[in-house]
């Protein structure tokens, strides 16, 4: 029998403030629970402050795994004022310094919001050629002028010589500076800096909405958090028990477990009905009241 030996690392990366250590790991969980462990993982997670607390946790897990390792980058980065960044922080914008830090050829970028549900591994072996990034197809926002096809950020596969080569974070930088953002800052302008150079990967690797047909292998709780609202998404669940396996639960999030919990007895298309009825109706509003102020 032949059996692969493990001489590769995996290299992902996320970028977080100190609140979100505790979904991160829930993030690495799953991927630990879905790779068959091919490769080895190694995680790093780039911010400007992770607590003791937090750093002492991860320290713990680095200890009691050998297949994987997760690493706190810290940076004290300063950009242009004049940049608006919106309702997000600046640690959106450390993503663009990810090829400077790690010194890997390609870098897996995942938001911290994410639940892995099949073998990583195959988005890491899919073959960029001479494209900057592997990215997923996104609707445009309404006034995007440029006539291409708009990608979203939350979701990148890094060649990190190439993004070195035609100065991504200089150009996103100075578009931010310079022109007004559509909808999401750094992900408007990444569009516009790499109109071609580009992969669109499977949609199956960045789902946003949980009442698809198609297959999931990551799922992005891009509207309504697991761990804020009392929603009726099923990946709920998937966020719990990966959060279950590298942390005890508090005591709300073991309320939010039950729920969810009670929820598989309800019919997806119920679920699915009240979930575009009323949940998506009360997200947009929030939203819409908190950029009118």
């Amino acid at each position: 029998m032949f059996i692969k030996m493990k001489n590769k690392n995996i290299h992902i990366c996320f970028c977080i403030n100190d609140e979100y250590v505790r979904h991160t790991l829930s993030t690495i969980s799953s991927i630990i629970e879905n790779s068959s462990l091919t490769y080895d993982l190694r995680f790093y997670i780039i911010s400007d402050y992770i607590s003791k607390e937090n750093k002492n946790k991860i320290e713990l897990l680095n200890k009691q795994k050998k297949y994987f390792n997760i690493q706190i980058i810290e940076i004290d980065e300063k950009y242009n004022p004049e940049i608006d960044l919106w309702k997000y922080g600046q640690y959106i914008l450390y993503r663009l310094s990810i090829p400077e830090i790690i010194s890997a050829e390609k870098i897996i970028y995942l938001d911290s919001d994410m639940i892995v549900l099949w073998n990583i591994e195959e988005l890491w072996e899919v073959d960029l050629g001479n494209n900057i990034l592997g990215i997923v197809e996104q609707e445009k926002p309404k006034n995007f002028p440029w006539d291409t096809k708009y990608f979203n950020s939350w979701l990148l596969v890094i060649n990190s010589q190439l993004w070195k080569d035609n100065n991504i974070k200089g150009k996103v930088l100075d578009f931010l500076k310079n022109e007004k953002h559509y909808w999401w800052p750094d992900q408007d302008a990444l569009n516009i800096v790499i109109q071609k150079n580009h992969l669109f990967l499977d949609a199956s690797w960045n789902v946003l909405h949980f009442n698809v047909k198609n297959k999931v292998n990551i799922f992005h709780f891009a509207w309504l958090k697991p761990w804020r609202f009392i929603s009726l998404n099923p990946y709920n669940m998937s966020y719990y028990e990966s959060l279950k396996k590298i942390e005890t639960l508090n005591q709300r999030e073991k309320v939010l477990y039950t729920w969810n919990k009670f929820l598989v007895f309800i019919p997806l298309s119920v679920k699915s009905f009240i979930h575009n009825t009323c949940y998506t109706k009360l997200y947009y509003f929030k939203e819409y009241i908190l950029n009118h102020k």
